[in-house]
């Protein structure tokens, strides 16, 4: 979810598209506002949001304040320094 992000923030979602599928997974949900982009990426069962912003020609990815649950029922454990796999 992460690289799909990135991709989708630096070049649009059809590149988070290709970057999702590039890695088995696929794109669920994409959404661009202003410098974010978010994405959720399915890989069977499980899915995974990630959010990276784009600022001055630079893209970097963000972890989110708060993590919650994505259709599993029950809440991902909290990110940790670092992690932004699952924003």
């Amino acid at each position: 979810a992460d690289a799909a992000a990135l991709a989708g923030a630096a070049e649009g979602r059809p590149a988070a598209e290709a970057v999702a599928a590039a890695n088995g997974g696929r794109l669920v949900v994409y959404q661009s506002s202003g410098l974010l982009t978010t994405v959720v990426v399915a890989v069977g069962p499980a899915r995974a949001r990630a959010t990276a912003e784009r600022s001055r020609g630079r893209v970097r990815a963000l972890a989110a304040a708060s993590p919650g649950p994505l259709r599993s029922g029950r809440s991902p454990p909290g990110p940790t320094e670092g992690d932004v796999g699952d924003t």
